[in-house]
């Protein structure tokens, strides 16, 4: 039964701190039943709304445009989710930023500490700002999805972090200019033939290929 606006059941207290090289999200959640904490799955990025019960998730509007952004998630258990959004409506999971996130079991429920880069975002220029905030908060024992600013029941299940024209600002950033994230993914192919059909037979023949993936494109290093 939706219900617009009632306070949650269970309180959270959430922090923000930031340096020159990352934004830090603290949070402390109580629970009123903290034996009945259910996080099935920790997966990365596997769906937090849907299949890892309780979880924390924040949703960054960077540009403070309203319409896209980022969303960092955590489960009880350490499970992490990262996910770009746009128009308010499509969201792309398989983005995975550089980020990282640790929760601890406490008396009366949990605490999670994340480290975002600040390389791992991309902002507006300028020094000082103002970006576009909001939290999910899931308690799957009682069925309830809490956010920091009301939105609409009418957006639909896990709907809500998406619809930044309803968040909160955050304020009170002086951070320095953006950077491009350089990324290097090296990757290893390797097979192993044998065939004793033909004509000099073939037994445990070595093959692959080594390259790195930057950007998104692949380059080709030497085949063994």
């Amino acid at each position: 039964d939706p219900k617009p606006g009632a306070p949650a059941t269970d309180r959270t207290d959430i922090w923000f701190f930031y340096d020159d090289r990352a934004l830090y999200v603290a949070a402390r959640l109580w629970s009123e039943h903290p034996e009945r904490e259910r996080s099935n799955d920790s997966r990365r990025d596997a769906p937090l709304f849907r299949d890892t019960g309780d979880s924390f998730t924040v949703a960054l509007d960077t540009f403070h445009d309203r319409r896209n952004g980022y969303q960092f998630g955590v489960t009880p258990h350490g499970g992490l989710y990262d996910a770009l959004s746009s128009n308010e409506r499509d969201v792309n999971r398989d983005w995975n930023g550089i980020w990282d996130a640790k929760t601890k079991h406490v008396d009366g429920g949990w605490s999670v500490e994340m480290i975002i880069p600040l390389k791992t975002l991309r902002y507006a220029a300028g020094e000082t700002q103002v970006w576009g905030v909001n939290v999910c908060r899931v308690t799957e024992w009682n069925h309830e999805r809490d956010y920091f600013t009301r939105v609409s029941p009418s957006l639909g299940s896990g709907q809500g972090l998406l619809h930044f024209s309803s968040a909160a600002t955050l304020v009170g950033l002086v951070l320095p200019p953006a950077s491009r994230l350089f990324e290097i993914k090296p990757h290893l192919i390797g097979e192993t033939q044998t065939d004793s059909t033909i004509r000099p037979a073939i037994r445990n023949r070595v093959d692959g290929d080594l390259g790195v993936v930057r950007h998104g494109r692949c380059h080709h290093l030497e085949r063994h």
